[in-house]
């Protein structure tokens, strides 16, 4: 462990790993990497930022999404959630609206009710 602490190729802000290409400085007798790549990901959620449309995930990726609602339980054929991200990985409004609720969709509150 002492190792890694010594090198910024090597440290928390470098991540993700990509078990294709060892980071710079990773030591060669260091046999690990590919379960260490398996393993980061419960580490390393992404920051959700402008632009964020068309953006897509690996399906086993952790997703910084504290809290989930469903919105439309009524058998549509779509899935329509509301969620709450985590503030500290939320860039997509401001520091003043993270403390404040918004409501996404308040036609859809309406209707559920």
């Amino acid at each position: 462990m002492n190792y890694f602490r010594y090198y910024r190729s090597l440290s928390d802000a470098a991540l993700p790993f990509d078990p294709a290409s060892p980071p710079r400085d990773w030591p060669e007798n260091a046999d690990f990497l590919p379960q260490f790549c398996e393993a980061q990901w419960k580490f390393c959620a992404p920051v959700f930022r402008r632009p964020f449309a068309g953006q897509q995930f690996p399906p086993d990726m952790v997703l910084p999404i504290i809290s989930r609602e469903a919105l439309n339980t009524d058998g549509s054929i779509a899935s329509l959630w509301r969620i709450k991200i985590h503030p500290a990985y939320n860039y997509l409004i401001t520091e003043a609206d993270k403390a404040v609720h918004i409501p996404l969709c308040p036609q859809i509150q309406r209707t559920n009710h």
